[in-house]
This record gives C-alpha cells, structure tokens and sequence, in this order.
C-alpha cells in the first residue's frame, strides 16, 4: 500500500541559503514580478528551481514562503528599533548596528530588548531593507483600494494551495485504492474525475491571479530606483540627481522600467533632457 505523502520537512537554513534565497527576492522583484508587495506564484516557481538547482531538491515553496516571512519579521525588529534614531548606522563591514557607547546606552534604558543588538551581527541588511521597507514605510498610509488589491491576491494565493492540498490528497486517496481492491474500479475512476476537476480549478485560480496581476499598473519602489541607478558606472553625485529626478515622476519611472536594463541610462538622460533638467 501507498505510503501517506508526508508534509515537506523542516528545513535548517545556512547562511549561503539565507544569501541566495535573498538575492532570488531580489532578481523577482527586478524582474516585476511582485506586484503591490506580493511576490507571484510564477516568482515562487523561480526561486524553487534556483535554490534546488544550488542546494537540492528538497526546497519547497512553503519553504521559502515561511522563510519569508522570519526573515520580514526579523526586519521588522530592528528597522522598529533603530529606523529614524541620531547616531546610528549599520556597518557593512562588521554588519552591526554602531554608536557610541553613550548613545547605546541611552537606547537600553529605554528598550532593554535592544542590548541584544549591540554584539549581534546582522547579516544582510541594506538587501533586507531594499525588501521590505516599503512595507513597513506604507503602514498605516495605504489606501483603500490597495488594501483590497492586496487582499485579492493573498486570497488568490490561499485559493490555490488549498487547491494543490485537496490534488494531491485525491490522486493518494487513487493510489491507496488501486493498490488495496481491484474491485473498487468505479471509486478509482470517480477520484480520478474528482482530482481533474481540482486541477482545472487550481489552473482558473492561477490564471485567474495572474490576470489580476498584469492588469494593475506597476509600482516602483524607491529600493527598486537606486537599485537599478547604482548600475550605471557614473559618478555619486550624478547617481543622487538621477534618483531624485525619477522618484519625483511616477511616470518617468515607468518609462524608465519599461526598457531593457542596458538601455536605462540612454532613456533615463532622454526623459531629463526633455524635461530640461539635466
């Protein structure tokens, strides 16, 4: 008799999987494959196939799904803790969070959870904020409307992992009756039929989210913008006007994005020279 399929295995993250699971958000999210925040199931195909190809086939998408979300919270903590604060910074060299001793201080009498920090090196995070800033910087300024978008496609989501739950349990429940009565033909053949009729409805899901997706005009983040300037070999200063001059014009960034990365430059100095603000 077929074994009961078992829930994929806790899986124990190294730091060479937290580095490429990170740079995988990061390409899919160049890529536009996060609409409104939400990376998409097509991202998650991506990303699945990376880090097996890398590190083994035992990586699934609830695994980074989870991981995901440890990796925001953790972000959560300490942009809460540290985000606006005078005299802090984040080192990329000894990826602590540095101050003075006094200014440390200060900050422990008034969040002892905050000692902890002090000594704790934090890896990764100017991509973990590229990430997940924007979340945190649009709480409690989100309309209405993008609430609702964002709800729509988190249902979505749901819709379709109940949807591969319910296939996968249906096409075992087959297996179980094939092997234990001959005589439950008929059975066999209804769960077949069943479990045909929650892939179709898993696929209208996915086209389903994936219509909504394509049809929502593209947000691009301020991350996204410096992201894609720091590219550019020109000098610093021409890196921080160019940034501010996309960040000021929804639609210069769209048209900006909406080429190839080596022709981003060329468009970008179009879009300033037509505006006279080069």
């Amino acid at each position: 008799m077929t074994q009961k399929t078992k829930e994929p295995i806790n899986l124990r993250w190294t730091p060479e999987m937290d580095e490429s699971f990170i740079e995988a958000l990061l390409e899919e999210m160049m890529n536009g494959n996060r609409p409104d925040g939400t990376f998409s199931t097509f991202a998650y195909g991506n990303m699945v196939q990376t880090l097996n190809n890398r590190f083994g086939s035992h990586i699934t998408k609830q695994h980074l799904k989870n991981r995901k979300k440890t990796l925001s919270q953790r972000f959560a903590e300490l942009y809460d803790l540290f985000n606006g604060l005078s005299g802090f910074s984040w080192s990329p060299l000894t990826k602590l969070f540095e101050a003075d001793n006094q200014v440390w201080d200060d900050l422990i009498k008034r969040k002892p959870n905050a000692r902890k920090w002090k000594n704790t090196p934090v890896l990764h995070y100017d991509k973990l904020y590229e990430l997940f800033s924007a979340d945190k910087v649009s709480v409690g300024t989100t309309s209405v409307r993008e609430q609702k978008r964002k709800a729509s496609t988190i249902e979505n989501e749901s819709n379709q992992d109940r949807f591969e739950k319910m296939t996968a349990g249906i096409k075992e429940l087959v297996d179980v009756i094939r092997d234990g009565n001959v005589v439950a033909e008929k059975q066999v053949q209804v769960a077949e039929k069943q479990a045909q009729i929650a892939e179709k409805q898993a696929q209208i899901a996915e086209k389903g989210l994936s219509l909504l997706e394509n049809s929502r005009p593209r947000h691009y983040s301020e991350g996204e913008v410096w992201t894609a300037i720091e590219k550019f070999e020109i000098p610093e200063e021409k890196k921080l006007k160019y940034y501010f001059f996309l960040c000021n014009e929804e639609r210069h960034k769209l048209i900006f994005f909406g080429v190839s990365p080596h022709m981003r430059l060329q468009t970008l100095l179009k879009l300033m020279t037509d505006a006279r603000a080069q």
